[in-house]
Formats: C-alpha cells, structure tokens, sequence
C-alpha cells in the first residue's frame, strides 16, 4: 500500500487531479484528517478534477475543510458557475 500511495503522491505533485482525488478520499475517509484532505481535494479541484471539486465543496459546506472563508467563497463560486447543485444552494444560504 505504501508504494501505490508513494506513486499517488508523484503523480498528484505533477498535477495530475485524479491521484490528487484519490489522497484527498484517503485523507477524509481512511485517515480522518480534515486539514490533508482539504488540501488534496483543492489540489485536485485546481488541476480541473471534478470529484476533486465535488469533494471540496462537499467538506467546505459540512464545516470539515480548513480553509480560508475567501477561499471557501471562491471555490463554492467557481462550482457554483460550472452548475454544482450543492454549491448554489450554499452560496444562497449564505446570502452571497
């Protein structure tokens, strides 16, 4: 398991989002630890991967992501224009 993380790792480092993702699902549901899936998950969703940016927004609205509120705002915008359901009616809950 270590290598296949080790090679994980590599590949998220060189921008690939899907390896990136799949930390980001290690780190929140295997490891429990917010602040590294949070990271992983923004890694992801900046390469352009949408489960990456599904998972984000997901922790951002359940109050786990350790994020910045600019940020958080950012990141529920950008899923918000690209038609993510959960994102809009965050962003109205919000009042933004």
């Amino acid at each position: 398991m270590d290598e296949a993380i080790s090679w994980l790792i590599s590949a998220a480092n060189l921008g690939h989002g899907p390896a990136a993702g799949q930390l980001g699902f290690l780190c929140a549901a295997e490891l429990r630890d917010p602040p590294e899936a949070t990271r992983w998950f923004e890694m992801a969703a900046t390469a352009g991967d949408d489960y990456g940016l599904r998972s984000l927004v997901t922790m951002i609205i359940q109050g786990s992501a350790t994020l910045p509120e600019d940020r958080q705002m950012e990141w529920l915008r950008k899923a918000a224009d690209l038609g993510l359901p959960a994102a809009v009616q965050e962003l109205q809950r919000r009042g933004k």
